[in-house]
């Protein structure tokens, strides 16, 4: 049985109230899961307990939804530290991260950015690919978080061709590769990397991942239909479109890890924290894809 552990995030933000109305679902009823955080943040949301309700965090002070203080990104970071020992040590197969603070996690001089940067840090080996779900439609950026005017020295074949096979992998899909200038560079005119980079194509097809590229990312996306998946060459042009296309339908899975792990699609949301308009689909989806391919990774491994 899976077992998945869900790091609460900052406790300030939307995040443990969707996520609790996620788990208090009939539907998630024999979900085995670890929560960190305080104890008392999940019960003061209305958690149900049960058998399968591990709350394993230790109490903490006191924070208010809506309102991002410096206990908010202690608590973060000690969350998410508790779950990947949690992951480490083989109880949990699979981590579900809520959002969190990157600027409080800053203020509060926190040893890392982020959830990526901590990732590549404490597992040096991983070679890390952002990747996104929304039903039949997934995508992944060749280049995450970096600045626009260092893409194109970063995206080497070899980044290219990791970036393509581990997207086949997940989705299971062809691939069509996103060129990095309008109209794929337009054999030359418009930039001439994707000619640098065409033999890309051609190694991927001999290794039999399914590809075609490099195709001009307006024209991919407008008749996307989630047939290929798509690999993006840089975060804005693979999630702006993607994000307008699925609307909080979808969540972020890391590749390359030694585990899974997944995260909802959106940040803190603060002011939404201590209302009910906030939509729980992105965490949703984000607790069953954790699932499914911890299962589909387990049976690979029986295989």
């Amino acid at each position: 049985m899976t077992k998945l552990v869900v790091s609460c995030g900052d406790p300030s933000g939307i995040g443990p109230r969707l996520a609790t109305q996620v788990l208090n679902d009939s539907r998630a009823d024999n979900w085995t899961v670890y929560l960190t955080g305080p104890p008392n943040l999940w019960r003061s949301l209305g958690l149900v307990e049960g058998t399968h309700r591990h709350l394993i965090g230790i109490e903490a002070g006191s924070t208010e939804p809506g309102k991002p203080c410096i206990e908010g990104a202690h608590i973060q970071t000690q969350a998410l530290l508790q779950a990947l020992d949690l992951i480490d040590s083989g109880i949990a197969t699979a981590l579900v991260t809520l959002p969190i603070n990157k600027t409080q996690l800053k203020a509060a001089k926190q040893p890392y950015a982020g959830h990526t940067e901590l990732f590549r840090s404490r597992y040096p080996h991983a070679e890390l690919v952002m990747c996104f779900r929304s039903d039949n439609r997934w995508i992944a950026l060749a280049t995450d978080h970096i600045p626009l005017n260092r893409v194109a020295s970063q995206l080497t074949p070899e980044r290219l061709i990791r970036s393509a096979m581990a997207l086949h992998q997940v989705s299971g899909k062809p691939i069509a590769i996103c060129g990095l200038n309008p109209h794929a560079g337009e054999a030359g005119m418009l930039g001439s990397e994707e000619l640098r980079w065409q033999t890309t194509i051609d190694k991927l097809q001999a290794l039999g991942i399914p590809c075609r590229g490099f195709l001009p990312a307006d024209g991919l996306f407008a008749r996307w239909t989630g047939h290929d998946a798509i690999l993006a060459l840089y975060h804005d042009q693979g999630l702006a479109p993607f994000k307008a296309l699925t609307a909080n339908q979808a969540c972020q899975i890391s590749l390359g890890l030694p585990f899974v792990r997944t995260s909802p699609d959106h940040g803190t949301a603060y002011n939404l924290a201590n209302t009910n308009k906030g939509d729980p689909g992105s965490t949703r989806i984000a607790f069953e894809t954790a699932l499914s391919l911890a299962k589909n990774r387990s049976i690979n491994v029986l295989d």
